[in-house]
C-alpha cells in the first residue's frame, strides 16, 4: 500500500495508493510530512498538477517541502503513475478523485483540509470541487480555508483557439493523438472534437460564484504566459470581488514578471508569493473575528 523514502532533516515521505471511483485503479500519491510520523500534523496541503502532468511537476516539490503544514500531492487518472483513461474534459472524473483522497485523508489518516493549490487544470480540478452543489458535498466535514489558483483558465472559449493543430487529426480519424512526454516518459493523449467543445462551455463562472464565502483565494499568474492569457487572473479576482458578502482582503492577484505558463525559472518566487500570503492570511483570520470575514 505505501513506501516510505527519508529526506534531509525531518521530512517523511510516504507514497500512498488510495483508491478511485473505478475498480482496480489506485490514486498514486506522495505524502510529505514535516515530522516524523509519530508526530503528525493535524492540517494538510493538496497539490493539483495541470493537463497532461503529474505530480512532481514545477513548483510541487520545493512547494511540499517549504509548506509550514503536511501536504499530499498525486496524480490524477490517466496521468503519471495513476492508471485508468486520461481525457481532457475528465474534470468530473478528477472531482471523483478529489474527494477519493479528501476522503482517505480525513478519515483514514485524521487530516483536515487547510489549503488546495492547483496548476492550471488542476485549478480548475481545484475550483470545481469547492464550487460545487451543496447536495454534493458529501464528504466535507468542514469547508477549505485557503485556495491558491495558479495559471487557471478564466476564458474557456479560447480552447479553441488551437484547432488548427488539432483538425488534421480529426478530419483524418475523427481524434488529434497529442503525443508528448511527462515524467520522463512517452505518452499519447487522445483529444476528440467532443473534449474542445465541453472544455469551452465550462461553466467556471457559475463554479466561482458558488464557492464558499470563508475560502481565502490567491490567484498566481506569469506575466509571459502564454498558455493562458494573464487577463484571465484578473477575470477572477473581478468576479470575486463583485460579491458583497466577501471581504476586500479574501482575494488577491500575485504576479510572476517575466514568467512562463510552468514557471521555469521561477518556481521559488510562486513558493514564496504562496507562503507570504498564507503567513498573512493566517494571521488575518487569527486576529478578527469570524463574522468580520463574511
Amino acid at each position: 500500500m505505501q513506501a516510505a523514502r527519508e529526506t534531509p532533516s525531518t521530512e517523511h515521505e510516504v507514497t500512498l495508493r488510495i483508491p478511485s471511483a473505478q475498480t482496480g485503479v489506485d490514486i498514486v500519491g506522495i505524502l510529505h510530512h514535516h515530522h516524523s510520523t509519530q508526530q503528525q500534523s493535524s492540517n494538510v496541503a493538496l497539490i493539483l498538477h495541470g493537463l497532461m502532468a503529474h505530480k512532481n511537476q514545477s513548483y510541487h516539490r520545493e512547494l511540499a517541502a517549504a509548506l509550514p503544514m503536511d501536504s499530499f500531492r498525486f496524480d490524477f487518472r490517466g496521468n503519471g503513475e495513476t492508471g485508468g483513461a486520461w481525457g481532457m474534459c475528465n474534470i468530473a472524473h478528477d472531482i471523483e478523485d478529489l474527494q477519493a483522497v479528501v476522503h482517505h485523508l480525513r478519515s483514514q489518516l485524521g487530516y483536515r483540509i487547510e489549503l488546495i493549490v492547483g496548476h492550471s487544470r488542476g485549478s480548475l480540478d481545484a475550483w470545481a470541487y469547492l464550487g460545487r452543489d451543496e447536495r454534493l458535498r458529501w464528504d466535507d466535514a468542514t469547508d477549505v480555508p485557503y485556495l491558491v489558483a495558479v495559471s487557471g483558465r478564466w476564458d474557456m472559449p479560447r480552447v479553441l483557439d488551437r484547432y488548427d493543430m488539432y483538425k488534421p487529426g480529426f478530419e483524418k480519424e475523427g481524434v488529434f493523438r497529442w503525443r508528448t512526454k511527462s515524467a520522463g516518459v512517452q505518452r499519447e493523449y487522445p483529444v476528440y472534437p467532443s473534449d474542445l467543445s465541453r472544455m469551452a462551455r465550462f461553466p467556471i463562472r457559475s463554479i466561482v460564484k458558488r464557492l464558499p464565502l470563508d475560502t481565502d483565494v490567491l490567484l498566481v499568474h506569469g506575466t509571459e504566459d502564454r498558455t493562458v492569457p494573464v487577463q484571465d487572473a484578473g477575470s477572477y479576482l473581478k468576479e470575486l470581488s463583485s460579491n458583497p458578502r466577501r471581504s476586500r482582503d479574501s482575494q488577491q492577484i500575485q504576479l510572476i514578471q517575466g514568467s512562463d505558463h510552468m514557471y521555469k525559472g521561477y518556481t521559488h518566487d510562486v513558493v514564496e508569493r504562496i507562503l507570504g500570503w498564507y503567513h498573512q492570511r493566517k494571521a488575518a483570520r487569527a486576529t478578527a473575528p469570524a463574522q468580520a470575514r463574511l
